[in-house]
């Protein structure tokens, strides 16, 4: 994926080089390798220079106590250290962060986010663990030197880390590949200046390409093409001083042209876009055809109103004044606003729980209130339809459903492999720490109406959770071959009724 940043027109590039589903139901507890290049890059780091990724998280303690938390993918936020005489009590978070920072006794740091999402980071303020409000983790762990060697998901598998040695060349200390437990690498190559030239995944290789200058490290390590694992130039970029001007994706040519508090970009097939920006770059207006759309933010960023090009409106309330900042971005209105051809103003109302900030219930414009039962985790445990009718959610101690009965007394009951074989009885999981023996895998068994229909569906994965056979309630099994890549490369799927397949191959990019 690549974009533009309108102020100043800078290029962002971002990948995700490795991926596999964990446990918890949330993406940020899945292990995702991500990368992100911006330029203009004043940055050398594991990755090259301009290049980040997102378990290179870390806090900094400047001299005045104050705490900058760069996020690995190119963004940094200060929280600054709010006093009680000389100590530090607290932190306050920065504009659009709705986050708590903490440190505690032992050194340690905490940073709680609105859902209770934590990252927890270490006394050199190095990522540590990243957990939901169900304690699902990934964990990470580093070398004497600081670096990164290993992270072990939420079901105890292992993802390696490799370093070029510290040989004082240009490639120097930089991150060398990626392994997964599964066997899959991804390897990574730099040039004599020490910029990131190529990414190899199996038989897939990315190549990158930078601008050089001597005198301007802004200009010096621009992004100027990448080239696809088929040889193909999938992006080009023409830059101007340091601004980007111009962006070939796949064959399609965008111009980009920005000023202080404007910016416009025309696609490739020659369609205008205006944006205005207020001071922090925040996108007030945009003009496609003609037609401009508008908005507003508050103080922290956040959308508080878009007028569209008819005139019709929409205002958006958030619970700005809570004396809790993680609940500071909780939306508590929308109110739609017609234009000036007439219209009922409809306004829906959301209330949520404290602490969790979990969405405890919804009010439609009609007045029909939907209402949420949730435990202390902020897990929903029962829902109240307008029609006063409940369908109650029983949990695991991972936060995953495994009884749901709707309001007619009808019952769904979900199970799960052990920890031990999270996708079926052919795998085993190293112990890098003490495992499940009960439960804690991907979803094993669906069964609706156990003490009735009793209809199951069951499932099987392959390693990395990809899923390898289905069996519906009605016994049609369907199978599914699976290559390095996550792509399916065929499936059979047979009955009673006969057997069909097909199977599926691949270009070097992944397309059909």
């Amino acid at each position: 994926m690549s974009g533009l940043s309108p102020k100043p027109a800078t290029l962002f590039v971002e990948a995700t080089d490795l991926a596999v589903p964990g446990r918890g139901g949330a993406r940020a507890l899945d292990f995702a390798l991500v990368r992100r290049y911006e330029s203009q890059p004043v940055y050398s780091g594991p990755i090259g220079w301009g290049w980040d990724f997102n378990y290179h998280r870390c806090l900094q303690e400047l001299p005045n106590g104050d705490i900058n938390y760069f996020n690995g993918l190119g963004r940094r936020d200060q929280f600054k250290a709010k006093r009680t005489g000389p100590a530090i009590s607290g932190y306050e978070s920065p504009e659009g962060v709705f986050a708590e920072l903490k440190r505690r006794a032992d050194g340690v740091w905490t940073m709680v986010f609105p859902n209770l999402y934590t990252e927890i980071f270490d006394q050199y303020g190095r990522l540590a663990r990243i957990q939901d409000r169900n304690d699902n983790a990934l964990e990470l762990y580093y070398d004497a030197g600081g670096r990164l060697t290993a992270v072990m998901d939420t079901m105890a598998r292992l993802y390696t880390f490799e370093y070029y040695l510290d040989d004082g060349t240009p490639q120097s200390g930089r991150l060398k590949s990626v392994s997964d437990y599964s066997g899959r690498k991804v390897e990574y190559a730099y040039d004599l200046r020490g910029d990131l030239v190529t990414v190899r995944y199996g038989e897939r290789v990315r190549e990158y390409f930078y601008s050089v200058n001597d005198t301007d490290i802004k200009l010096a390590h621009n992004l100027i093409a990448v080239t696809d694992p088929k040889g193909q130039h999938a992006v080009e970029i023409t830059y101007s001083g340091d601004s980007v001007v111009a962006e070939m994706i796949n064959g399609m040519n965008a111009s980009v042209s920005a000023g202080e508090l404007a910016a416009a970009t025309t696609d490739g097939l020659g369609h205008t876009r205006s944006y205005a920006l207020d001071g922090k770059g925040h996108v007030t207006a945009v003009t496609e055809a003609g037609a401009t759309t508008q908005y507003a933010y508050n103080a922290d960023g956040l959308v508080t109103s878009v007028t569209y090009p008819l005139g019709n409106k929409q205002e958006l309330t958030y619970d700005s004044q809570n004396t809790d900042r993680r609940a500071q971005a909780n939306l508590l209105q929308v109110k739609a606003i017609p234009d000036a051809r007439g219209g009922d103003l409809l306004v829906t109302t959301y209330t949520y729980q404290p602490w969790t900030n979990q969405a405890a219930s919804v009010v439609d414009p009609k007045g029909n209130s939907t209402r949420l039962t949730l435990d202390t985790q902020g897990n929903v445990t029962a829902i109240a339809a307008p029609d006063n009718t409940t369908t109650q959610i029983t949990r695991d101690k991972y936060g995953r459903v495994v009884q749901q009965t709707d309001p007619l007394g009808k019952t769904t009951v979900s199970e799960y492999y052990p920890e031990t074989s999270p996708g079926g009885a052919t795998q085993q999981t190293p112990p890098s720490r003490p495992l499940d023996t009960s439960g804690g895998g991907y979803l094993a068994k669906l069964v609706s109406d156990p003490a009735g229909d009793n209809l199951a569906s069951e499932f099987a994965y392959d390693v990395r959770g990809n899923v390898l056979s289905h069996k519906d309630g009605e016994g049609v099994v369907t199978s599914y071959t699976v290559d390095a890549y996550n792509a399916v490369t065929s499936f059979t799927a047979g009955g009673a009724d006969g057997t069909v397949s097909s199977s599926f191959s691949y270009d070097a990019n992944g397309n059909v």
